[in-house]
């Protein structure tokens, strides 16, 4: 069969790329030649390089090359002169490291902003008919700070004074740290002398347990009988929101000489990217319990925009009027330095100076170029970072290979304030923020409905700033240089819209991890996915298989079905993480992300066997960048501030679509959300979870048929058309239109061989099968049409995929030839010798390497050669295939010396039909496993051969090496 023939893309378009690391400064002219080298060999596109960390965080690795210093200016112009030779193009961060745009360039006016305050409280009294002048001196945050008001504000209400008799039940500790911790329901009890007035909680918590933010605060006057004050929810939150350690919760006004706060797991959440410490086990861990007689609105910090999250909204109903400050009687006053002079009327003031500081926030994983995170809202600051870090590297000798200004992981948590922000608030929102400025504090100003409207205000100017400011200026320089700006989600750390940003972005990006469900982001995937739809971008890139702990066991055909969801999902460019640098040639397999990541790196033992697997991601994406997606379904994500792409699971709400869901995929969600028992999980790395969190695999083709995407705006009329795709359970796919042919990418996810009748919503055309793998193209076999629907007959194994392409040119294509005779391969001996310390084993039956008496077979990683003879006693067939039948992990075959073809996932088989003849042939089959055996044997001192080496920490929790070499059921099959 001849090729599919596609003309919608060039090639490089198509091709996979891959992220480039240098670690630790530890980099060299032979390994980046090497690794370079070795992209091309695979068949990538490029790669985007990075810099990770400096040469004295682990100066064990003998790292030179400091950013930013001669030498590493020298491993660049090499690099880029290395890449430009070898035709692949390059992708250079906006900063040092992976995280995110700062430097040591960004002074701490230049830097992300928030609002901070101190304040002190005063008491007015009169003298005669007038009040005294009062001269206070006001503390101020050390560090960089500038004030932005200071303002008075009437108190009506009565501090708490005296410390609670806390009581625990036998169920909490209080350890030596102070820290309350809990495994089973139990409660805090504080006891104060009199009854006292409450209106305000706030939790401090401790590292990313969120337990503690959904306690029931009960109260009692005689401490036996106990009413409900409120059960606490806690907010959404991302997962940088431990860089705040502190919740707060207005509360009922409540008098009482007992408060108790319970607590238990029951209710707990499963765990989801917007909640994403839910995903561990539900243990109370907590610092500290605040009661306070202040009315302060709940998670001000959060609706602030200090973090990304959602919190609970006060109401007049919860909030009442009198525990608001009239806007009137805010007195505003002037600062003479440290010192403020006022006459105040007489009573009691709250005089809160408020300013802005630094936020702090670095590009923590950089080396010699870390600094504090430049300012978002600051055209000037972030010219400054570009010109800093990409513009230098853009303008080195052979910066031309340089084709893409990227900004990836949004590890710098947010901000609410920066350059011009009160006049840029002004000028969006119509008023003034200056005197309503105290709500960013908590206090109530007129209203609860009205306070919370100036923070959602606030949260709106930000969203408008990181996108008119931030990636508005970086998309202008990005365009002034000649390059494309490629970016991964803002959320959910920088209070925003996920999807926002991707109009400014050529490139949306998004991310998927390989055996890490406490990590992986299914959002994040749709945050690029659906904001590249909403704003016409064609190509949507994905970082995949980042894995949190690598354990070498990972080939190419155990990640090939989680590509394919993801293609299913709408990606059509992937990017391999990571490539690390390996600075030596006699360290394998060498230098690594500290274990992160799926190492597709040249020392991988089957690297240069996946020119077949990179070849299989080209040929698919080719054909998923041609034409436009077809998605009938927009769902609107409303206007809280921040949202996000809606996943699956949040659409099923919708009356309108949760008809179309599966009845099984309901029930199932209805259970996860339960969570019952809080059940708990272990990951393949060994990491313990909640079984009930998120996953995005059990969303697969939810709508049955349909494609939807998020928009933010308003969908006003819609109607549901007909079925795109008619599909089983468990059968995904994405579509795709273009002038001439509707492309339909199909993945089976539902772990059995399939076979049934696909009806897909075209006409008028005929049907091809295309399969990337084989990049053969057939006819479709078994096709009618019939009331304006195309039906086609389909066979699909556990974890295939095929393309269903409709079109009218289908001349030179025929159906695919059946094969109706098998046999058994006729080999008697067979001889494996193993490259790389020259053990060699004569045998007359095929075995498995890890179970092998000799440990140098037992423990082997790399490359074995099979040679063996057999006979063929017929003439010549017009097709011929061997099957290999179970394989670890990949095999080449050479037939009477010719290169029959790679096998790298099921079925394990190549066409041998060119190279066999009637008689005896000569067969030799090269194969690959993975490095885990190796690096366990390396662990217990049993090293197959010498120059094992890596830096990765996590390995494999087994102590049983993994099954290994070609363990028989060999077939001809014609």
């Amino acid at each position: 069969m001849i090729s599919l023939h596609v003309a919608a893309k060039p090639l490089d378009e198509a091709k996979p790329w891959t992220f480039w690391y240098w670690m630790y400064g530890a980099v060299s002219k032979q390994g980046i030649h090497a690794d370079l080298q070795g992209m091309h060999d695979v068949g990538l596109g490029g790669c985007y390089l990075m810099p990770i960390r400096g040469v004295n965080e682990r100066p064990e690795y003998g790292g030179k090359a400091q950013q930013l210093s001669a030498t590493y200016w020298d491993m660049i112009d090499y690099a880029f002169q290395q890449a430009d030779s070898l035709g692949l193009q390059m992708g250079i961060h906006i900063s040092d490291g992976f995280a995110l745009a700062g430097g040591p360039w960004i002074k701490p006016e230049e830097s992300m902003q928030h609002v901070v305050w101190t304040d002190s409280i005063v008491s007015v009294s009169k003298t005669g008919r007038h009040s005294a002048q009062r001269s206070l001196i006001l503390s101020r945050p050390s560090g960089y700070y500038e004030d932005i008001a200071c303002y008075a504000i009437p108190i009506n209400y009565v501090s708490l004074t005296g410390k609670p008799k806390i009581t625990l039940s036998e169920n909490v500790v209080r350890n030596e740290k102070g820290i309350y911790r809990a495994d089973n329901p139990c409660w805090i009890q504080y006891e104060y002398d009199k009854p006292t007035t409450v209106r305000n909680i706030t939790i401090v918590t401790s590292g990313t347990n969120i337990q503690g933010e959904r306690i029931c605060v009960l109260a009692s006057n005689d401490g036996k009988n106990f009413h409900k004050v409120k059960q606490l929810t806690q907010p959404r939150q991302g997962w940088q929101s431990y860089l705040f350690d502190k919740v707060n919760y207005s509360l009922p006004t409540t008098t009482a000489k007992y408060f108790r706060f319970a607590w238990t797991p029951d209710g707990s959440e499963g765990g989801s990217e917007d909640l994403d410490a839910a995903k561990w086990k539900p243990n109370l861990k907590l610092k500290d319990i605040i009661l306070s007689s202040e009315p302060l609105l709940s998670n001000y910090l959060i609706k602030s925009g200090a973090l990304w999250g959602i919190g609970e909204k006060n109401t007049s109903a919860d909030f009442s009027k009198n525990l608001c400050t009239e806007k009137n009687k805010i007195v505003q006053i002037k600062l003479h330095g440290d010192t403020v002079i006022s006459k105040l009327p007489h009573g009691s003031w709250r005089i809160i100076r408020m300013g802005h500081a630094s936020t702090g926030m670095t590009n923590a994983t950089a080396g010699g170029g870390k600094g504090l995170e430049c300012d978002k809202f600051s055209p000037s600051a972030v010219n400054k970072q570009v010109d800093n870090w990409f513009a230098l590297h853009k303008k080195r000798p052979h910066g031309d290979v340089v084709k893409f200004l990227h900004v990836d992981s949004w590890e710098c948590g947010s901000q609410n304030w920066g350059y011009h922000f009160a006049e840029e608030f002004k000028a969006r929102r119509g008023y003034d923020l200056i005197p309503y400025l105290p709500v960013m504090a908590g206090i109530a100003i007129e209203s609860a409905e009205k306070s919370e409207q100036v923070l959602y205000d606030i949260r709106l100017t930000i969203n408008d700033l990181i996108n008119e400011k931030f990636f508005k200026t970086v998309a202008e320089r990005a365009k002034a240089f000649g390059v494309k700006l490629s970016s991964e989600s803002v959320a959910p750390t920088m209070v925003s819209d996920g999807m926002d940003h991707y109009k400014y972005v050529d490139l949306p990006m998004g991310e998927f991890w390989l055996n890490s469900p406490t990590h992986d982001k299914p959002t994040d995937m749709l945050d690029a996915i659906h904001g590249g739809y909403l704003y016409g971008k064609n190509i949507i890139q994905a970082e995949g298989l980042t894995e949190v702990r690598g354990v070498w066991d990972e080939t190419p055909a155990m990640v090939k079905p989680l590509i394919d969801r993801n293609f299913a999902l709408g990606i059509n460019r992937l990017f391999l993480h990571v490539n690390a640098h390996n600075p030596w040639l006699d360290r394998r397999p060498g230098m690594t992300l500290d274990g992160i990541g799926f190492f597709f790196q040249r020392d991988n033992t089957w690297y240069k066997e996946a020119s077949d697997f990179v070849d299989y991601i080209t040929r698919c994406q080719r054909l998923l960048q041609e034409g436009k997606p077809v998605i009938d379904i927009p769902v609107y994500n409303g206007t809280e501030m921040p949202r996000r792409a809606l996943t699956a699971n949040e659409i099923m709400d919708k009356p309108q679509l949760k008809p179309l869901f599966r009845k099984e995929y309901v029930e199932r969600e209805i259970l996860r959300r339960a969570n019952v028992g809080q059940p708990m999980e272990e990951s393949p790395v060994g990491v313990s979870h909640a079984k009930n969190i998120l996953r995005a695999d059990d969303f697969t083709n939810p709508l049955q048929g349909y494609k939807y995407f998020t928009t933010n705006k308003p969908v006003n009329d819609f109607t549901i058309p007909a079925k795109d795709a008619d599909l089983p359970d468990g059968v995904d796919f994405a579509h795709r239109h273009s002038s001439d042919r509707d492309i339909y990418f199909l993945t089976n996810q539902s772990g059995k061989d399939l076979k049934f009748a696909a009806s897909f919503r075209v006409r008028g055309k005929k049907a091809l099968l295309y399969d990337a793998v084989t990049d053969k193209t057939y006819l479709a076999g078994d096709f009618c049409e019939k009331d304006g629907r195309s039906f086609v007959s389909l066979s699909l194994a556990k974890d295939a995929s095929l393309f269903v392409i409709f079109t009218n040119d289908i001349k030179g294509y025929s159906r695919k030839e059946q094969l109706t005779y098998s046999e058994p391969l006729n080999a008697q001996k067979w001889q494996v010798v193993f490259r790389d310390n020259k053990e060699c084993v004569e045998t007359d039956t095929l075995f498995d390497w890890s179970k092998y008496d000799n440990t140098k077979i037992k423990y082997y990683s790399g490359h074995a050669v099979y040679t063996t003879t057999f006979k063929f006693k017929h003439g010549k067939q017009n097709k011929v295939m061997l099957n290999l039948g179970e394989v670890k992990d990949i095999a080449t075959v050479y037939v009477n010396g010719i290169n029959c073809g790679t096998a790298w996932t099921a079925p394990y088989e190549v066409d041998i039909t060119e190279a066999v003849k009637k008689g005896t042939n000569a067969l030799r089959i090269v194969v690959v496993n993975t490095w885990a055996n190796a690096l366990l044997g390396d662990d217990i001192n049993l090293p197959p051969f010498r120059g094992i080496w890596t830096n990765a920490k996590y390995r494999r929790k087994s102590q049983t090496p993994i099954s290994a070499g070609l363990l028989g059921k060999i077939t001809l099959n014609y």
